[in-house]
C-alpha cells in the first residue's frame, strides 16, 4: 500500500490541470456541448471515486482518457439500444394532434346559425362569401342598386352574427325572418 498513499490534494490539482484537455476530448466524442459537459462530469466523478485505482507516477491523462473513452462507448451502446433522443420541447408537435373540438363545435354552430337564416340571406351570403361574386354582378342579377345589395349583405351578416352570439346584441335588421318581394333572389340562371 506504499505506492498508493493519499495524494494530499495533488490528485485534484492534477485533475484541474488536465481539465482543458479533458474538455477537448469530451467535445470530440460527443455532438453537443451539453453531452460533452455530461461526459466530462461523469469522467471526473469516476476518477474521484476510483482514485485508489490510479498508481502514482503513471500517466494520469491516459488513465482519465480511458475512463472517458469507456464512458462514451457505454453511452453509445445505450443510445443504440434505446434509439434516438428527441427533446420534448423541440418536438412537441410530433407528440400529438392539437385539439380540434373547439373548431368542430364552432363549425357546427356556424352551420346551425346559417341554416336558421332566411333562404334569401343564405343565398346572398353564399354567392358573396363562398362563390366570390362581386356586388356589382349581384346588383345586376337582382335588378337593384349596388347599395341595396351591400345593405342586404350587411343585414345577413349581422343576422348570422346575432344567431352565433345572442349576447352580442347586433341587430339583424328588418329582414331577419321574411324578406319582401324585392329582396327575394332571382331564379338561378
Amino acid at each position: 500500500m506504499t505506492d498508493r498513499q493519499p495524494y494530499e490534494g495533488r490528485f485534484e490539482l492534477a485533475l484541474l490541470d488536465l481539465m482543458p484537455r479533458l474538455t477537448l476530448w469530451a467535445r470530440q466524442r460527443t455532438y453537443t456541448a451539453d453531452a460533452a459537459n455530461d461526459l466530462l462530469q461523469e469522467t471526473l466523478l469516476r476518477a474521484l471515486q476510483g482514485r485508489d485505482g490510479f498508481v502514482e507516477g503513471t500517466n494520469l491523462g491516459a488513465w482519465l482518457y480511458m475512463i472517458m473513452r469507456n464512458l462514451a462507448a457505454d453511452e453509445g451502446r445505450r443510445r443504440a439500444r434505446r434509439g434516438p433522443h428527441l427533446a420534448i420541447d423541440d418536438n412537441a408537435s410530433l407528440l400529438g394532434e392539437p385539439p380540434r373540438q373547439d373548431h368542430d363545435l364552432a363549425l357546427r354552430d356556424l352551420q346551425r346559425a346559417f341554416a336558421e337564416l332566411p333562404a334569401a340571406q343564405q343565398e346572398l351570403l353564399l354567392r358573396i362569401a363562398a362563390g366570390g361574386e362581386r356586388y356589382l354582378d349581384l346588383a345586376e342579377a337582382y335588378g337593384v342598386a349596388i347599395g341595396t345589395v351591400k345593405s342586404r349583405v350587411a343585414r345577413a351578416r349581422a343576422n348570422l352574427r346575432r344567431r352565433l352570439d345572442p349576447a352580442d346584441g347586433v341587430d339583424g335588421g328588418p329582414c331577419d325572418e321574411a324578406c319582401g318581394p324585392d329582396e327575394t333572389p332571382p331564379a338561378s340562371s
